[in-house]
C-alpha cells in the first residue's frame, strides 16, 4: 500500500521504502504522499521539500499546494503559507483534511501581525469560512476598527452564531 510505504518512510527513514514508493507509482506521487505523511507527523521542513519539488513540476496542482501552505504554517513561515494558499484558491477550495491546518496557518499569521487590520480581517474571513465563528469574531472585535468591512464581517459572524441551534437540556 503506498500510504503505508509513505508512513514507513517518514517514521523509519528507510530509503528503500521511498524507492519502492517511487517505483510503485511515480516520483511525483511519492512526493505528495510523503509530504502529507510528514505533515501528519508534524515534520514541516521535509514536507515543504517534497511538496515544493512536486509543485515545481505541477504548479497548478491544488492538493499539494494546500498541503504546502499548511506545512509553511507549521514551520512558522506564515507569509509564505498564506501566499501559497491564496494561489491555491484560484484552482479549488480547501480539502476537508487540511481545514484545521489552514485555520492554524491563518491563526498564526494573525498572531504574528496583530497591528495589521488587513491581516486580521483576512484571517477572520478564513476562520469564518472554516467554521471557527467565535475565533473569527474575536479577531474582528480585537481590532477595535469601525471600518465598514470590519463591521459587516462582525455582523455576518454574529448572525451566523445566532442561527446555530443550542442543544436541548
Amino acid at each position: 500500500d503506498p500510504y503505508v510505504l509513505a508512513e514507513l518512510t517518514v517514521l523509519e527513514g528507510v530509503p528503500e521504502h521511498r524507492e519502492l514508493l517511487e517505483r510503485y507509482y511515480s516520483v511525483l506521487d511519492a512526493q505528495l504522499l510523503l509530504g502529507e505523511a510528514y505533515l501528519v507527523h508534524d515534520r514541516a521542513d521535509p514536507a515543504i521539500t517534497d511538496l515544493k519539488a512536486l509543485l515545481r513540476k505541477l504548479p497548478r496542482s491544488h492538493r499539494p499546494a494546500v498541503a504546502l501552505a499548511v506545512a509553511y504554517g507549521k514551520a512558522g513561515r506564515f507569509e509564505d503559507g498564506v501566499g501559497v494558499y491564496r494561489k491555491s484558491l484560484k484552482v479549488g477550495s480547501t480539502p476537508v483534511i487540511w481545514s484545521e491546518g489552514v485555520s492554524d496557518l491563518f491563526r498564526g499569521w494573525a498572531a504574528s501581525q496583530r497591528d495589521d487590520h488587513g491581516v486580521q480581517f483576512e484571517a477572520a474571513q478564513m476562520l469564518y469560512f472554516h467554521g471557527r465563528f467565535r475565533e473569527a469574531l474575536a479577531l474582528v472585535l480585537a481590532t477595535g476598527s469601525q471600518a465598514g468591512h470590519m463591521l459587516d464581517l462582525a455582523y455576518r459572524i454574529r448572525t451566523t452564531i445566532s442561527q446555530i441551534p443550542t442543544p436541548a437540556k
